[in-house]
């Protein structure tokens, strides 16, 4: 996700999750387009992301989404680009 480092076994993306979600009080998604690959095993998002953080402030940014399946529809990689630099202000 944006500049943290890649994750990539089902623990250590679910400690990452935790403790991303625990750092805001909310997210909320608007879809402005999507697009699939023509084999299909690539789904692309592009809209803009709401984060509510703790302190009762908001950011809103624009994000991608870029999912690649293999054969079986399993999810081989979930790559979200955006700048998440001014979610934490304090943390900069």
């Amino acid at each position: 996700m944006g500049n943290s480092p890649a994750v990539a076994s089902p623990e250590a993306i679910a400690g990452f999750c935790g403790y991303f979600f625990s750092m805001i009080k909310s997210i909320k998604h608007e879809l402005v387009n999507s697009c699939s690959s023509s084999s299909g095993d690539c789904l692309t998002w592009e809209g803009s992301v709401t984060y509510g953080r703790l302190d009762e402030t908001s950011l809103t940014v624009p994000f991608c989404n870029v999912v690649t399946f293999d054969g079986d529809m399993k999810v081989v990689s979930y790559n979200v680009y955006l700048d998440s630099s001014k979610l934490f202000p304090e943390a900069a």
